[in-house]
């Protein structure tokens, strides 16, 4: 990823509709209960390749629960999530053993969370290489794979400070890189402008945007604000654990 191509990425695809592509990801009959609380119920869901969903709702509503289960963080109790390949091939991520689903989250999914979960002991620079040391990546290529995406961010100059020298939305910008630099196809942020001004939340999300489905990827985003959602190509809502409203935005469905 360089600046220049981050500039020409749009928010959103244009190839084809959301309606007309291939689901990447497809939840079906997820349950999911933590003692007498039912998470999930029932929940079936397509993520189309390439398309920016928001997940909205209540609290307790089930939307990180349906992250968490979508990306492999954790297993419903029953239903699959499958994950579709660029052959055609499927892969029931649900039944995946610990390690393999602990791969799939290095490789193919990133994450961005709501606090960054940045290691604060390691600068900028090594907090977006260490996502492509784990896969086994050698230091000084990851280094410089990493800070090809600080600058194309707009954090070139800043490689070297951690965490504690970031500005909050820098600290997210960090937190962009390290989720796509090991070329992960799907993004799950859950949250992530939750703890920026509104000044700062659309400058983050507006990245975030052009370095994902600007660029072909697919992003699922949690949030609870209305004006994030609306950046979003499609918003889904959940309540008591099912999907009440999925419905595109209006220059999505055009």
């Amino acid at each position: 990823m360089t600046s220049a191509a981050l500039e020409a990425a749009t928010p959103h695809p244009v190839s084809s509709t959301p309606a007309a592509r291939a689901a990447v990801l497809s939840a079906r009959g997820l349950t999911k209960a933590y003692h007498a609380t039912r998470a999930l119920s029932d929940l079936s869901l397509d993520i189309r390749a390439g398309e920016s969903v928001a997940v909205m709702g209540p609290s307790g509503g089930g939307k990180t629960t349906l992250l968490h289960c979508l990306a492999g963080i954790i297993t419903p109790d029953t239903g699959q999530v499958l994950l579709r390949h660029d052959d055609g091939g499927t892969t029931d991520v649900a039944r995946l053993s610990d390690r393999d689903r602990s791969a799939l989250r290095r490789s193919t999914f990133g994450f961005v969370f709501q606090q960054g979960l940045l290691i604060p002991e390691l600068t900028a620079l090594e907090n977006v290489a260490v996502a492509l040391m784990l896969l086994g990546v050698d230091r000084s290529s990851a280094e410089h794979s990493a800070a090809g995406w600080l600058a194309a961010l707009g954090l070139a100059g800043l490689e070297d400070r951690r965490v504690g020298q970031l500005s909050g939305g820098q600290a997210q910008r960090v937190a962009i890189a390290r989720a796509q630099v090991s070329g992960a196809s799907v993004i799950f942020a859950d949250e992530p402008t939750g703890a920026l001004d509104s000044g700062t939340s659309a400058d983050v999300m507006d990245l975030l945007l052009r370095s994902t489905t600007g660029t072909g990827k697919t992003l699922v985003v949690v949030t609870h604000d209305d004006g994030i959602a609306r950046r979003c190509a499609r918003t889904v809502r959940l309540r008591d654990g099912r999907i009440v409203s999925d419905s595109l935005q209006a220059e999505s469905a055009a």
